[in-house]
């Protein structure tokens, strides 16, 4: 359940931003990247975001879920005063998800 939210969201996310959907034949691997969740100000939140893959609920929260590359990990969070993983692996959960399929309905 708790990886379909989160498929769901990142689907959400990167179709509304339209950054992440990969091109035809082109897979994004994000084995190694971490969904954190973290505190956030205004003197922070732009570099909070620069240093996200995806911000996967973008607005005025004050803390944010973010999804972070490996090597972008620590200097995410040396930027805030908590945060906290919620997800260890996303690459293992989308594999653990399996492969999207199109909706024959569509």
């Amino acid at each position: 359940m708790k990886t379909t939210i989160l498929t769901s969201a990142l689907l959400l996310s990167s179709t509304a931003l339209g950054t992440v959907v990969p091109r035809a034949g082109k897979k994004v691997d994000y084995s190694g990247f971490k969904v954190l969740r973290v505190s956030s100000t205004d003197a922070v939140k732009g570099e909070i975001e620069n240093l996200a893959a995806h911000v996967l609920n973008p607005g005025t929260s004050a803390e944010l879920d973010v999804v972070v590359s490996p090597e972008n990990v620590d200097a995410l969070t040396a930027l805030v005063a908590e945060s906290k993983v919620l997800n260890e692996d996303v690459g293992a959960a989308l594999a653990e998800e399996g492969e999207m399929s199109v909706y024959a309905g569509l």
